[in-house]
């Protein structure tokens, strides 16, 4: 009986929750590919773009090469412009930016990733310019993806709204650029993640330490990440792998608590559930400890995900750290500050998901495991299948 309760539930969250799904884009995209005739990677590469050229609204331009003496001069030329060597096709170009190769489920979101700055207002496609294709004059800087210097201190807000922060005191740009990029859907449905992940632990005390030690991870891993000057794209191909453990884990866990909540669990998922509540319940410091550790885990693994949806704030940081020539000590304590007021902007957002867990929990404690299982399988299908669509097309 309860599992045909549970049904039109699972069912209307879904429909509730894909109605608000929209379009990731905001303009037409400009892809430059250089193939071969006979190339088998190349081909992959083609049938993937293809697959989704309507839904990001991709332009895919194709050079053949290996026929073409032409198109191969285009193709030095260009790799020429942006300082590369092309050793081989497919030789992709997005976002201003040369991707090499391809390989299936993990240069895929990297096409992605360079899609969704592409689609940016104020991007400037200086390649499309170069080739004929685009109008516009080009920036001095060939590597600017923005494409032009006012771009570069430009914060792009919703219903079109830009604010050039160039002339603004850097101190308040830190603390609002760090606010901005805690505040976003990305950390929202992250740390709405965390709480239907450990809804069951009956000491809400102890539930809130481990997110705020969720949020504590991950903010130092960011900070660690950004001092140490790492570039963004080495740690965008990381999102694929990091991607499957999130939604594997949200997955399992979405599982054990429905199976809980529609009969008497088996032994087997009653010890998987209890395992972390029953280490913070009997205070037993060694599975506890394994809890932290597992919750610091995560919080590490998020960073990946941050930078893969919000490397434009921190770009925009970056730029205005330059344009300020602020390096060294300087450097590390304004980005201690940027990080401080990201954490801050994470711990506002947990509090309120905390303070609505608490009313619900309060109310429909015995339906707890009905309202989180679901929402934790639909993060974790949504992560598999279509990751763009938690950030509600921002």
């Amino acid at each position: 009986m309860k599992l045909r309760k549970i049904l039109p539930c699972i069912v209307f969250l879904f429909v509730f929750f894909f109605s608000f799904c929209e379009k990731v884009t905001a303009k037409e995209v400009n892809v430059y590919m250089f193939y071969g005739k006979t190339c088998p990677h190349c081909e992959e590469a083609y049938e993937y773009l293809n697959g989704i050229k309507d839904e990001y609204d991709l332009n895919i331009i194709r050079y053949e090469v290996w026929n073409d003496s032409e198109n191969k001069e285009i193709m030095n030329d260009i790799a020429s412009y942006l300082d590369v060597n092309p050793t081989g096709v497919p030789f992709t170009i997005i976002d201003n930016t040369p991707i090499f190769g391809y390989s299936k489920g993990v240069t895929d979101d990297t096409f992605l990733y360079h899609i969704r700055l592409a689609s940016k207002e104020n991007f400037v496609d200086n390649v499309g310019i170069k080739l004929g294709i685009v109008k516009g004059v080009l920036s001095e800087d060939k590597n600017n993806n923005d494409g032009s210097s006012a771009n570069l201190y430009s914060l792009s807000l919703p219903f079109s709204f830009n604010v050039d922060l160039k002339n603004v005191n850097l101190y308040f740009s830190t603390i609002i650029l760090g606010l901005l990029n805690g505040f976003n859907t990305c950390t929202l449905w992250m740390l709405l993640f965390l709480v239907c992940l450990l809804a069951n632990i009956k000491d809400k005390k102890k539930m809130l330490w481990l997110c705020l030690i969720f949020v504590f991870s991950l903010s130092i891993a960011y900070l660690f990440t950004i001092l140490s000057s790492v570039n963004y794209l080495s740690i965008v191909n990381y999102f694929p792998l990091v991607r499957i453990i999130f939604s594997v884990t949200a997955i399992t866990f979405a599982a054990i608590k429905l199976n809980s909540f529609v009969g008497e669990p088996s032994r087997s998922d009653k010890k998987v559930e209890n395992k972390l509540i029953s280490s913070i319940k009997n205070n037993d410091k060694f599975l506890f400890t394994l809890s932290v550790l597992g919750i610091v885990i995560l919080g590490i693994l998020s960073v990946v995900i941050n930078v893969y949806h919000d490397s434009s704030i921190l770009t925009l940081f970056n730029n205005l750290l330059s344009l300020n020539t602020i390096s060294g000590i300087r450097r590390a304590m304004y980005l201690i500050v940027y990080v401080i007021f990201f954490m801050l902007a994470n711990v506002i957002i947990l509090s309120i998901l905390f303070f609505i867990y608490k009313k619900i929990s309060n109310k429909l404690n015995k339906y707890i495991n009905l309202i989180s299982g679901p929402l934790l399988f639909i993060i974790g299908i949504l992560l598999l299948l279509k990751p763009e669509w938690l950030m509600f097309g921002f």
